[in-house]
C-alpha cells in the first residue's frame, strides 16, 4: 500500500498518469487447519485485493467527444485566419480596397474621359485589381495544395491531410498492440494500470484528429470506432484511414478501408 502511495506522489506531474487506489478486503478465515487459534488469527486484518485507477469512463468519453469538436473548430479557425491574411482585408490593402479604388477611378474617368492623368490613374487602379486577384488566387491555391494536395499523387503525398492520416493509422496500430499486451498481462495477473494509462493517452490523442468512441470488455480490452465504424477490435486493426486523389474541387478524399 505504501508503494502505491509513493508511486502516486512520484507521478503527480506525469502526463497521462492516473492516481491508483489500493482496494482492501477482509482477510478470510483459514479453514484448512483444525487449530482454532490459527483459524481465528487468519481472519484478522485486511489483504490487498487489487490496485485500481481513479478513472471515469464517462468523463473519458465526454472529453474525447468535446476534444474532437474543439480540434475541428480550432483547425477551421486556423485556416480561416490564414485565408484572412491572404486576402489582407483587415490591413486595408486587400481586394476590397483595390476594387474600391478601381470603382472610384472609373467614376472619375466617366466624368472626365479626356483627362490624361485620370486615364492613367484608371489604368493603374485596373492593374492593381488584376495583380491583387492574381496574387490572392496564387496564395489560396498554395494553401489548398499544402492542406489537401493539388489533385495529383505527388501533391497528396506532401499534404497535411496525408500526414494526419498516417498519424491516425499509427495510433490505431499502437492501440491494438496495447490491447494485446493488456489482455496478456491480465491473464497472467500482472498489473496493467500503466498500460491502461498509455492506451488512454493514445485515445485522447486520436480524438485530436477524428471523432472516436470506445467500448470496453471485461478484460479491459477496448473496441475503437471512428464515426461509428469499428476500426480496432481487441488486438486486430479492422480498418484504417485512406486518402486518395479526388477531383479539382475536392483534391483529397478520406475514407475508411479494410486493413486486411
Amino acid at each position: 500500500a505504501l508503494s502505491v502511495v509513493s508511486n502516486n506522489i512520484a507521478n503527480v506531474n506525469t502526463e497521462g498518469y492516473s492516481k491508483q487506489t489500493v482496494e482492501l478486503a477482509s482477510s478470510s478465515i483459514n479453514t484448512d487447519t483444525s487449530n482454532l487459534y490459527a483459524q481465528a488469527a487468519s481472519g484478522l486484518g485486511a489483504v490487498i485485493e487489487s490496485i485500481s485507477r481513479s478513472k471515469s469512463s464517462y468523463l473519458d468519453s465526454y472529453y474525447r467527444t468535446e476534444n474532437s469538436t474543439y480540434s475541428y473548430y480550432d483547425e477551421l479557425s486556423t485556416n480561416a485566419n490564414l485565408i484572412d491574411t491572404i486576402t489582407d482585408q483587415l490591413s486595408g490593402t486587400g481586394l476590397t480596397t483595390a476594387l474600391s479604388n478601381f470603382y472610384a477611378a472609373a467614376s472619375d474617368l466617366s466624368n472626365e474621359p479626356t483627362d490624361i492623368s485620370i486615364r492613367t490613374s484608371f489604368l493603374s487602379a485596373a492593374k492593381t485589381v488584376c495583380d491583387s486577384f492574381n496574387s490572392t488566387a496564387s496564395s489560396l491555391t498554395e494553401l489548398r495544395t499544402t492542406l489537401v494536395g493539388d489533385g495529383t499523387s505527388e501533391g497528396l503525398k506532401s499534404s497535411t491531410i496525408n500526414s494526419y492520416v498516417d498519424i491516425v493509422n499509427g495510433y490505431l496500430d499502437q492501440i491494438a498492440n496495447l490491447n494485446q499486451n493488456i489482455a496478456k498481462s491480465g491473464t497472467s495477473g500482472s498489473d496493467v494500470n500503466s498500460l491502461l494509462d498509455e492506451r488512454d493517452q493514445l485515445l485522447d490523442k486520436l480524438s485530436d484528429y477524428v471523432p472516436v468512441t470506445t467500448t470496453s470488455s471485461s478484460n479491459n480490452v477496448v473496441t475503437v470506432s471512428i464515426g461509428g465504424t469499428e476500426v480496432v477490435s481487441g488486438s486486430e486493426v479492422l480498418g484504417k484511414l485512406d486518402v486518395s486523389v479526388g477531383t479539382s474541387d475536392t483534391p483529397a478524399i478520406v475514407s475508411i478501408i479494410d486493413s486486411g
